[in-house]
């Protein structure tokens, strides 16, 4: 299912898009925190079941459960995780985790983070040994952010790696700083990781598949209290001068019912391109309406998938076995064509001789007719952790 599709339905309501009628939503920010005590109570996060952000130990892994999957999965007991769910990203198949939501906020800001080192070389900053990160802010402040641009303290060889857990204290001595690159680094409960099937060596892809990034962990200093660290790497995102962070589009298919209301479904996300090779992290949420004709690319093994999708008023014409039989036509489930009836006579999937019009790229989603896109005010911090089989980053 969509992570973002309770929340976003909520969101809609806020912008007009289900009822003509807006109300400016309150500003509310959910960090990991926020889903893993919601998660914990069995209770909701911004409308959605909070387990879809945040999975406690033991709990079911709904994207690797029925109907995604043939057979169900619960998260290790080892620890709570974070769950992975699919998405296209430019024409390739990949997943993404969610780690903030922002509603009712104009926009995200950097905020500044401090790595101590000795001195500088060819190959870069020399660390120093055993100190850990300071950050700026903390995850209780409505002015928390993941989006780090990080400075460069100089230290003199030798210096105790936790004489500094305050930024004040790096201020006040007025040692040197060096501005240094942008890099996500998330807050966390202690031990929190990416969701993993209880037995798997390592977190799975839902639907589509291919290995994942295994980000940094540990500990950092927050406000000189100890924080636990998700480092997802640098070159996911880009800043302004004020340091405004530049979102990227995320579109989630939705459809309209009979009176109105715009409903988000529980298809893949198609995400836009980001900055660089690891792909974006913050992006603008929007809703684009299920154009009349299209239909999602599901396959008679994924009978049970196509149920739902067609509960959520998807259309699932027929696949194929031709088609269906293709070696990478597990990667094209889920994946809206304008010209579904091309799932029957296609010669191929995704090259030049695909006769299919899929809607798997923001350019080609943005090209939808005006008055079917909505822009539901959410903003979300959601890294690629998979892409074409691969990891990224960190």
């Amino acid at each position: 299912m969509s992570v973002l599709r309770g929340s976003m339905a909520l969101a809609l309501l806020a912008t007009g898009a289900c009822t003509g009628k807006s109300t400016a939503p309150a500003a509310h920010l959910w960090t990991l925190f926020d889903f893993a005590a919601a998660a914990a109570a069995g209770g909701t996060v911004a409308g959605a079941p909070a387990a879809r952000f945040v999975t406690p130990p033991g709990a079911p892994l709904e994207l690797l459960s029925p109907p995604w999957a043939a057979n169900a999965s619960l998260q290790s007991m080892n620890a709570s995780g974070i769950p992975l769910a699919p998405a296209i990203t430019e024409r390739q198949a990949g997943a993404y985790v969610t780690t903030e939501l922002w509603t009712g906020y104009p926009g995200v800001w950097t905020q500044p983070e401090y790595v101590l080192v000795t001195g500088f070389d060819a190959s870069g900053p020399k660390r120093l040994m055993g100190a850990a990160q300071i950050f700026s802010v903390g995850p209780k402040s409505g002015f928390y952010s993941p989006f780090w641009q990080v400075y460069y303290v100089t230290v003199p060889d030798g210096t105790d790696p936790n004489k500094y857990t305050r930024v004040k204290q790096l201020l006040d001595e007025h040692l040197p700083v060096t501005a240094g690159p942008g890099r996500l680094c998330v807050l966390a409960p202690d031990e929190l990781v990416l969701a993993s099937p209880e037995g798997a060596p390592a977190p799975q892809v839902p639907l589509y598949g291919g290995d994942v990034t295994r980000p940094f962990t540990g500990s950092a200093w927050a406000d000189g209290e100890r924080v636990w660290l998700i480092d997802f790497g640098a070159g996911r995102f880009t800043w302004d001068e004020y340091g405004l962070v530049q979102p990227t589009k995320l579109y989630a298919f939705s459809v309209r019912a009979a009176d109105g209301t715009v409903t988000p479904t529980d298809l893949p996300h198609v995400l836009g391109a980001g900055p660089g090779p690891n792909g974006a992290a913050l992006w603008s949420v929007q809703a684009a309406l299920l154009p009349k004709g299209a239909g999602a690319f599901a396959p008679a093994s994924k009978a049970a998938l196509a149920a739902l999708w067609n509960s959520q008023g998807v259309p699932t014409p027929p696949v194929a076995d031709k088609v269906a039989a293709r070696a990478n036509a597990g990667q094209y489930v889920g994946r809206v064509a304008l010209n579904p009836a091309c799932f029957l006579t296609t010669p191929s999937l995704g090259d030049e001789a695909d006769t299919c019009r899929w809607l798997d790229s923001a350019d080609a989603v943005a090209a939808l007719p005006q008055g079917t896109i909505f822009d539901t005010g959410m903003l979300a911090t959601c890294p690629l952790v998979s892409l074409a089989g691969k990891a990224v980053g960190p």
